[in-house]
């Protein structure tokens, strides 16, 4: 039925376009003779019958000229003659392609062009970063959330650190331990002994009551030095200077390779990261982006410091934000958009271009 309505609408279409093909003749007359001959002054017409915004997984075939017609008021059907600009498209490789349709009649008359996009990606093997090792096994950020991370083959495992009274650097998000069953005196005022024995406890939103123990900075390194996964380690407002120089000191000690290492920091931070590129000309850095962002995109254009941006933003003013990240990709770097937990969503990013994806329930390979 859909062919039958298809074909009644390109009979409709020619007639439109090219009932009146007489009247839009033009005659001329050479000098030496007295024949008079017809020239066609009418522009051909392209119908695309086909998606004009595709996005497909990487591998999918695409034939370029399905749903293609070129019509003509003197010779009708020329879609041979149809020009394809496929702008280096390739379903083997993740991207946004433009695709240029283009024809011309035997007259020399051109056809409206007709764009389209078609972006390829690969949602099934999407660089997925473990927020705070994930769920699923363990406390957030302990021993046993980053090994089943790396089981389940993440791309990266995100951590946030802090330093204790003593020098110590342990892995923990909050400034207490107060929602985990311990007091609310800051970690940076505890020597490690005081701390090293807590079990902590938390019920998370899947109603499954999860416990673990501290983990050191430096126990953390050997997990992942023993792993393919990239360890992405976000300095909190408790870290300084002198912090930065004992995670450096502990980062070669541990023999890691810098290639499995990204550090991330937020505004208040931002100082640290500015720090780090002037020791460090090829490490990877990230700034998170979550409000009031705009101010230091410069700064981290300049020192060649990659975008970890938060779904918020693009909540917040999605214009605005996805102008951000194409100027970040425009300058050669890489862009981290988190927390996201709904395939709908990865699809969503993946599509605007987003290199990584922070979330806490994604598992790899896994994506519908």
């Amino acid at each position: 039925m859909r062919r039958c309505q298809f074909a009644i609408l390109i009979v409709l279409l020619v007639g439109n376009v090219f009932g009146c093909t007489e009247k839009k003749l033009t005659q001329t007359k050479t000098e030496d003779q007295n024949e008079t001959t017809l020239k066609d002054t009418v522009p051909p017409l392209i119908i695309l019958n086909a998606e004009r915004d595709l996005i497909i997984e990487v591998g999918t075939e695409v034939d370029l000229t399905s749903g293609l017609i070129g019509l003509d008021n003197v010779d009708n059907n020329i879609t041979t003659s149809v020009i394809i600009d496929d702008g280096g498209f390739t379903n083997t490789i993740i991207g946004k392609y433009t695709i240029m349709y283009y024809l011309q009649d035997h007259d020399g008359n051109e056809a409206e062009s007709i764009m389209r996009t078609i972006t390829v990606i690969d949602s099934k093997n999407a660089k997925l970063v473990a927020h705070r090792g994930g769920k699923g096994a363990g406390l957030e950020n302990t021993k046993e959330a980053f090994i089943n991370a790396i089981e389940k083959g993440y791309y990266g495992v995100e951590c946030d650190i802090q330093p204790t009274k003593d020098n110590q650097i342990i892995l923990w998000h909050d400034l207490t331990f107060k929602n985990y069953g311990y007091d609310d005196r800051f970690i940076k005022d505890m020597n490690f002994d005081e701390i090293k024995d807590y079990v902590l406890t938390k019920k998370e939103t899947d109603g499954i009551i999860y416990t673990g123990k501290i983990l050191l900075f430096s126990e953390f390194l050997q997990i992942i030095k023993n792993s393919h996964t990239k360890a992405f380690i976000e300095l909190k407002e408790s870290n300084s200077r002198e912090t930065v120089d004992l995670i450096l000191n502990e980062i070669d000690k541990s023999g890691i390779d810098w290639d499995q290492i990204v550090i991330i920091a937020n505004s208040a931070s931002i100082d640290l990261l500015v720090y780090l590129r002037s020791l460090y000309s090829n490490a990877k850095l990230q700034f998170v982006a979550r409000t009031d962002y705009q101010n230091y995109m410069q700064t981290c254009i300049d020192n060649k410091i990659d975008l970890d941006i938060s779904s918020t933003c693009f909540d917040d003013n999605h214009v605005l934000a996805n102008g951000y990240l194409q100027l970040f990709h425009d300058n050669g770097l890489e862009v981290n958009i988190w927390v996201i937990n709904k395939p709908k969503d990865l699809m969503k990013y993946l599509v605007l271009g987003a290199n990584y994806i922070t979330t806490d329930s994604l598992i790899p390979g896994e994506v519908e």
